[in-house]
This record gives structure tokens, sequence and C-alpha cells, in this order.
């Protein structure tokens, strides 16, 4: 140590050894009363690490930290529609705080660029220019030790009437920033400071709310039209790793390369992938890598299988959604054997979407066409191209194979005379998303403050156990909805009732609506409202009796001294128990993981007080509780291998589970098929096939006739 920093004096070993002790005891006697001095915004970080357990945060997001400006920024994702944005602000708080929670509020995100607002409480509360510009310093030091190539976007100090004393050092603040960044090519400034001043130099009131500090729906406005373009700007120079929302979604062309002979190509490219008769001509034909609507990779796949006949230019051009060069061309499939694709490396954890598209003008009968997809299960759906301008058919929550394959095949329907013209097909767009984790959840509070979809909760549904309903035994709630608004077949009954509504919950959990988290129903032991021994009691049925489900819940009673936990003690085929203290609770929540309901479909859930329940009237709280458990996946398929061709005979492969048992059959017009082998795969290794070749077209497929849901189809074609 250099000599400046030396002790002047050091203890003897012994006494040092007592004082280090006299420190241990005094820190442990300050233990139980930790909370008095309790970082203020603990509760707050903590709030954001339950949401986090809860709902997985976006890899590589926008992050925005910082103070009460960005956590009053409700609908920050519908302002920068597109961008992978995630809100972790927290109100009053100062760069200093952003710092000291640094690894629990910036770390784990590992943000791909932050966006970050600070210095407004910094020097209104008394810090100087120098000292705040210090902690940026430190700020983008730490951010490039511990998150080197993230970018930092420093929103400009606002200028508030509340404020306009400081106006002055905010105005220092920014320049200083400004320069520094401008040194820097990862970091960038923001100036929303002088759009906010009006032509006198003053702020604009008419941006900011009755407190004269924070914004209003025109100060957010004003916001987003200034940081878009620096999220545009962000994207556009740094593609990896992108902060844009993951595009899932592809267009694929059917039809001619160009469809109008010495006129350009009209097709928004690289919107759309164009499938055209060179490819669509042979049986094997691919592109590895198809486009996404936003021109990104998107990882899948397109294989011919069966091909196409050839192409039609008779379309309609005035499709209100569509591109003329879209519409105007169609491939014709083969008759009557019809034709066929493959779409692969799909995700068999996600659901697709897949809408059909076709037209012809040409004065001609129907021309009706079914559109059959194969995946984890089958589905078809039916269009005629004839005279067709606007029309589509859908196909909505598509599964693919295990191994990610969605086998399309589009075929002509006959008419009743037998004549049939190709089945045409123009465009084809897929979408898909993640297959949503089941969810049901419930308000239990006071009738007067609901949460209701679009209101409180924009995004889910949710069921309403109210104090009307909760004190009653044998209330009954049926149906129960799903978070997606679809009835179930839960239903929730009251069989021993709460005594009432607790109204003085937060608002602030960040895990919940605040609707939801600012009440509960409640139950006690000692006499209050002339009741004693309420013990709530209710049950759920309805629910699968081989299903696990994760239950979670959440209680909140602000403004008390002593401690109010509740045991929840939960009966299905086996008894498992949590705790929860509602007291003064804002960010923690009690969960149970894989509660198996009785053979009959019931969970029973039985309130009463923790043993750390300190209350004199003992009581419990219930004010929200969640039910989730895992979507189904498809169960692991059987695999047929593409034919090969060698001396007169198709070489194919089979792979599946040991034990199952399969037909194979043969087509020449994907329509009529024989069964030509039946055989119980010994292994899970490829399983060799061999048969005579029968003519030029040969399609087979493979059907697990022992699936215990029904037969599973895979096709080799």
């Amino acid at each position: 140590m250099p000599t400046s920093m030396r002790p002047r004096f050091q203890l003897p070993a012994r006494a040092a050894s007592t004082l280090a002790a006299m420190v241990i005891v005094m820190a442990l006697a300050l233990a139980p009363g930790a909370s008095a001095t309790q970082n203020p915004f603990e509760a707050e970080i903590r709030a954001f690490e339950n949401a986090d357990r809860l709902r997985t945060p976006p890899s590589d997001p926008v992050l925005f930290v910082g103070s009460s400006s960005f956590r009053m920024w409700h609908d920050l994702e519908a302002a920068f529609p597109g961008f992978k944005v995630l809100n972790r602000g927290f109100g009053g708080s100062q760069l200093s705080d952003v710092l000291h929670f640094f690894d629990r509020v910036v770390t784990p995100y590992h943000p791909a660029l932050i966006a970050l607002y600070q210095g407004d409480n910094d020097l209104a509360g008394g810090k100087t220019v120098d000292r705040v510009f210090e902690d940026w310093l430190a700020f983008v030091t730490r951010v490039e030790e511990d998150l080197p190539g993230t970018g930092i976007l420093f929103v400009a100090v606002k200028p508030s009437p509340s404020r306009a004393g400081v106006l002055d050092a905010q105005r220092e603040l920014n320049d200083r920033v400004r320069t520094h960044a401008a040194d820097h090519p990862h970091l960038r400034f923001a100036d929303v400071f002088h759009p906010m001043l009006d032509d006198a130099g003053q702020p604009r009131p008419e941006l900011f709310l009755a407190d004269r500090l924070h914004l209003n729906p025109d100060g957010y406005a004003l916001w987003a039209s200034i940081l878009a373009p620096e999220l545009e700007t962000w994207a556009r120079d740094h593609p990896a790793p992108s902060i844009r929302l993951p595009t899932r979604s592809i267009g694929l062309d059917f039809g001619l390369l160009d469809s109008s002979p010495g006129s350009p190509n009209d097709r928004p490219a690289p919107a759309w992938n164009v499938i055209g008769p060179d490819l669509a001509g042979t049986d094997s034909g691919t592109l590895p890598d198809l486009v996404a609507t936003n021109g990104a990779d998107s990882g899948i796949g397109f294989r011919m299988v069966a091909r196409f006949a050839g192409a039609e230019a008779n379309g309609t051009t005035s499709a209100s959604h569509l591109p003329a060069s879209v519409t105007r061309d169609a491939l014709v499939a083969a008759t009557p054997e019809g034709s066929a694709f493959e779409l692969h490396g799909l995700d068999p954890g996600s659901e697709y979407h897949l809408t059909f598209y076709a037209s012809t003008l040409e004065p001609a009968p129907p021309r009706p066409a079914r559109y059959s997809v194969v995946g984890a299960s089958s589905a078809s759906a039916e269009l005629d191209a004839a005279a067709n301008i606007d029309l589509t058919a859908t196909l909505r929550g598509l599964r693919p194979t295990p191994d990610g394959i969605l086998r399309i095949v589009v075929r002509s329907i006959p008419s009743d005379d037998g004549h049939e013209l190709g089945a045409l097909l123009g465009a084809l767009q897929i979408s898909w998303a993640p297959v949503p984790v089941p969810e049901i959840l419930f308000d239990f509070g006071a009738a007067g403050s609901p949460t209701q979809f679009g209101t409180q909760d924009p995004g889910r549904h949710w069921n309403n156990v109210t104090a009307s309903l909760g004190a009653q035994d044998g209330g009954v709630l049926s149906p129960v909805v799903s978070a997606d608004g679809a009835a179930t077949e839960v239903r929730l009954q009251i069989v021993s009732r709460f005594n009432g509504a607790n109204e003085n919950g937060t608002g602030q959990s960040g895990l919940f609506p605040s609707s939801a988290t600012r009440d509960s129903l409640f139950g006690n032991t000692a006499a209050f409202s002339g009741l004693a021994n309420v013990f709530p009691r209710f049950r759920l049925s309805g629910l699968a009796p081989d299903r696990p489900y994760h239950l979670t819940f959440y209680a909140s009673r602000l403004g008390v001294s002593d401690h109010r936990e509740t045991r929840y003690t939960l009966t299905g085929a086996d008894t498992t128990v949590t705790f929860l203290n509602a007291a003064n609770n804002v960010a923690e929540s009690a969960s149970v993981s894989g509660v198996r309901p009785n053979p009959q479909g019931v969970i029973e859930v039985a309130l009463s007080p923790g043993p750390a329940n300190t209350n004199p009237n003992q009581f419990t709280y219930l004010g929200v509780l969640q039910v989730t458990w895992d979507p189904p996946t498809p169960a692991p398929g059987i695999v047929l291998s593409a034919p090969e061709l060698a001396d007169g005979q198709f070489h194919l492969r089979l792979t599946g589970s040991p034990g199952r048992t399969c037909r194979i059959e043969y087509s020449t017009n994907l329509t009529d098929w024989s069964g030509i082998a039946t055989l119980t795969l010994p292994s899970p290794d490829p399983h060799p096939l061999v048969f005579e070749a029968q003519g030029s077209r040969s399609f087979f497929r493979a059907i697990e006739v022992d699936a215990p849901t029904g037969a599973r189809l895979s096709g080799g074609f």
C-alpha cells in the first residue's frame, strides 16, 4: 500500500479481534430490524425479479432503465412496435441507485442496447453536475466491463415546469453527456430536452401531468417520436444481436417469376419467396432458407415432394390484402395425383397458422381446391379460385411433427360429374407463435375492483371471486375461463366461506394488475366483524387427474406492523403446503409445483394461520391465484425418409420408438393407397425398407396403427 495510505496506528491483535467481534455482534443485533434500513427500492427490484420468474424476459432487449419517467411509460411496447423493449424503471431513483442495483436490474437481461434516463432526480436532489457526470462515467465503465458490445442511449434530462430552478444544471449535464457520447461509437444521446422547450426557452406545460413533473400521453408521444429513430439506427448498424422482435411470418408466392412479361416485377422483395415452375416442377427441389417477411433469414426450409403440373397467369390484380404480382399468377396441381411440398426446420413448440390464396378470372366452371396439412395432427381447408378476389382459406394452431415438419398437399376437388380441373395455389402466408403456457387466473377481492380483460389486463382474461361469492358456503364460479378467454371445464366452489374483503393491498406488485393485488378476501380465528373461526376453503374441480399443476398465491395487506402469514394447504392426489406473509407485501408470492388432482380431478385449497402469524385476529388472505400447467407436446412420432431409387428398387428408412407398429402404404396418385407391409420397430435406429419400383411416380407413407391418440402419419413421398 502507498505510504500515504498506511494506518497511523495499529491495535494489538487481541484488541483487534475483540473489536471485530463487537462489530459482528452489532451487525447481528441489527438484523431483525433490517427492514427499517432496507434500501427504499428493494421491493421494486424484487418485484422485477418475481416478474422475471413468472414470464421470461426477451433476449437481447432494449432495456429501459431509469426513474419514474420510464416507470410510468405504461405503453412502452406499443410505442416501439417491432422492438424487444423491457421496462425496468423504478420511481424516484438516481443514477447511483442504478449502479447499486446494476447486477440485478441491468446485468441479468444482457441487453443489446440500454436506454438510460437518469440525472433528473439527482440534480433536483442537490447533486452537482460534476457528481452526476462521474456517475455516468462509472455506469459506462460497468457496461463496458460487464456487458461488452452493449450500447447505451442516454435520454436527455427533461425540462420540467416543477424543476425550472435546475434548468441550467440540466442543460449543462446534457451537453457534457452529448459531447462524451460523440467520441464513442457505442454511446448515443437522444435530445428530448430542446423539443420540450417553448419559444421562450421554458418547459412546455402541455406535455406534463398536473404535478408538472411527469409526462402525459402527449409527452410520451413526443419521446417516442425522438427515440424510435434512435432504435431504428441502432438496429440497422448492429444487426446482431438484433433488438427487433423476431418476425414470425413468411410469404410464399407460387407462380411465374414475372407474370407480366415485359414489365418489371413489382413483387415486394425480399418479403416474398418465389416458388416458380422450375423449382415446383420437380419432386425434390428445395429452398434451404426461406426469407421472413422482414427480409431476415427464417431458418425454415422448403422442399418439393410431388411436382406441380404448370402455371397460370389469369388471376386478379385487385386483391385488397396482397400485391398484384402475387395474386395474378398461380401454380397448377397435378391431376388426379395432387402436388405436395414440405416445410422443415419448424419449431415443434410453436403453433403455425397457414393462409392459402388462389385466383383465376378465366371464364370457367368452379375451381375448388383442398389444401391438406399433415404434422403432429392433420387438417384441411378448401377454396374456390374461380372469380376470387379476396377470399382465403386459413388453418390455425397446427403443430409440426417432433422433427419440425409440416407437409402440404394440394388437390383438386372433382365436380359432381367427375370433371376435374387442376387445383390452384397462388400464395401461402405462414405465421407462428410459441404455444402459450395454459393459464387460469382468479382475482379474490371486492366487487368494486374486478380485473377485466382489456381494461385492467390488456392481454389476459380473469375470473373474479368477489366478496359476495366468497362469503357464502357452496358459492360456485362456473364456467371458469382460461387466460385466453376460452371456457374450461374447471369449476370453483367455496366449501367454507371467507369473512369479507380487504382493500388495503398494494397496487405496485409488478406481478399482477393493480386491480388484482390491491384487494383480497380474508379469514380469521378471533372474532372480527361478528365472525370467528373463519377458515376459508375452496375446491377446484374439472381438472385433469394425470396432469401436474403449478399454483401461485398472492396477497397484500399494507400499513400493518405485525406478521400475517397464511398457510395454504393443497389437497389432491397428495397434500402440499406453502406459506405467504401478506403484511406489507409488495413483490412476494408463494408457489407450489407438480400438484396433481385426486382421481376425480379435484384440488382443494384451505387457508389457515401460519406459524409466524402474530396478528391477534390471526388474519389469513388470498388476493390472486394463478394456475398454470405445461402445454401438451406432440408425442415423439415416426419418421419415414424420402424414397431413393436405385437398381429398380425404392430404399426408405423408418425411425421411431421401439415397439411401435406401423403400416407402410403405397400410392401412385396421393389419393388411392394400398398397404404393402406392417412391421414393429425393433429399436430406435433407422429401420431400412426396400420395395420394388412400380412406376415413375411412387409415394409411400407410414401409419402408426397403435398410436394412443389415433393414427399418426409420416410420409416419405
